[in-house]
């Protein structure tokens, strides 16, 4: 609570010395839901039913601030972490962006199960939050250069990271380069808008003496490619989603499915995995207070490793009912199916029910 008074103290001092436009905002979401898992999804030989009721960490204060060719935004979570803390000047036929923010590999359905969930993970896919500098042309055209991600590769044998103590062992690693995001947004039409993608992250391990056979020496390479098609036609919209990429877990996406690179420590060699997804919604507005939303997703990984693809699906129906201005409630229903994983091994099911209580402020 003093970091969001501090902020907002602070932003209001700048907004009145500069006579710009302050202006704060917040969202409260509570989420009640009920899960049956079958006897693989709960991975105790029974079938589980229970109950998950919490504030959502998306739940936050914030504020945004404009002035002549500045645009500013904060924002704080329920966790008492900021979400958002970035600054955009426009420099006439291009924008320059720079802090923390969300990247351009975004691309989450309307699913508001689990804090928003979005199928993320399901067929959706979604970077962290992460400090970026972007430019942004007026024509649609986004160039960013992020904050690298550096996560391991996995290891078939865990044996190799560890020392002679049975302690873990610390794997260095270098990178050159940060993250790249190249992205094109337009409204093409009155009635569709693209959103589009393509991220590349690269690192290498370090030569260690205390391991000099186990790690790779070819640097760990992944990418991501997503397009989102969105069409309005007023009472009736669709939403479509496909997205593809090579070690998607090393540049930072969560999937059900495995999407890590893995260190084949046999053949001395990194195995690659490629990922695909995506997801379709449909919603019908039935009036200015209440809409109907259904969708689907898919996703699946391979790799010549694999026995078989590792796959997964979710279904969602949703019914977002407004109580009042800003004030909403959004009962959901859902399936989300882990499917078969790498090894051919049924990974489960889960049913849920429940509903979000949303007032936004």
């Amino acid at each position: 609570m003093k970091k969001i008074l501090i902020i907002a103290l602070m932003l209001g001092c700048v907004a009145v010395y500069a006579q710009a436009q302050f202006t704060p905002y917040g969202s409260a979401r509570m989420a009640l839901w009920y899960e049956m898992e079958d006897e693989e999804m709960s991975q105790t030989g029974e079938e589980r039913f229970n109950m998950d009721y919490f504030l959502q960490k998306n739940s936050l204060a914030g504020a945004r601030y404009r002035a002549t060719n500045l645009n500013a935004r904060v924002e704080l979570g329920a966790s008492g972490s900021f979400r958002l803390l970035w600054a955009k000047y426009n420099m006439g036929s291009y924008s320059i962006h720079a802090g923390l923010d969300e990247t351009l590999v975004d691309f989450r359905g309307s699913m508001v199960y689990g804090g928003d969930f979005g199928l993320v993970g399901w067929g959706a896919i979604q970077d962290n939050l992460t400090g970026q500098i972007r430019i942004e042309l007026n024509n649609g055209i986004i160039i960013a250069l992020l904050e690298p991600s550096l996560i391991d590769i996995m290891f078939e044998d865990n044996n190799v990271l560890r020392n002679g103590d049975d302690s873990d062992v610390e794997l260095h690693k270098n990178t050159l380069f940060p993250k790249l995001n190249v992205g094109y947004q337009k409204q093409l039409t009155d009635f569709l808008k693209l959103n589009s993608a393509i991220g590349f992250n690269m690192y290498e391990y370090t030569e260690q003496e205390d391991l000099p056979d186990t790690l790779p020496e070819e640097a760990v390479m992944s990418f991501v490619l997503g397009i989102m098609f969105d069409f309005d036609f007023d009472a009736f919209d669709v939403k479509l989603h496909l997205n593809a990429g090579q070690n998607t877990g090393n540049y930072g996406l969560s999937s059900t499915t495995i999407n890590t690179a893995f260190w084949d420590n046999q053949d001395k060699k990194i195995v690659d995995i490629m990922s695909y997804g995506g997801f379709i919604e449909l919603g019908y507005q039935l009036n200015d207070n209440s809409k109907v939303t259904a969708g689907a997703s898919f996703t699946m990984s391979e790799s010549d490793e694999f026995e078989q693809e590792d796959t997964a699906m979710a279904l969602f129906g949703q019914f977002n009912h407004k109580l009042g201005n800003r004030f909403m409630i959004i009962p959901e229903v859902g399936l989300l199916d882990a499917m078969e994983d790498s090894d051919n091994n049924e990974q489960g099911s889960m049913l849920y029910f429940g509903t979000q209580l949303r007032i936004d402020f």
